[in-house]
């Protein structure tokens, strides 16, 4: 599905730096859970292009 490489184009093209980025799903679950740590803030933009993605059913920022 070409999730990471989709996801890692967009935050390279705006110049936001992938510290991590952990993608794992179930034996029998077709969806998975993506995690990405990011070393500066990703703009309202970056994020709603992640969000349209065919691939992607939600995406939040969480900030620790």
């Amino acid at each position: 599905m070409q999730v990471i490489g989709r996801v890692g184009t967009l935050l390279g093209d705006n110049r936001i730096n992938i510290a991590n980025f952990a993608l794992g799903r179930g034996e029998s679950a077709p969806q998975a859970v993506g995690l990405v740590n990011v070393d500066s803030e990703i703009p309202k933009g970056v994020l709603h292009a992640i969000h349209t993605l065919p691939q992607v059913k939600d995406a939040h920022v969480v900030r620790l």
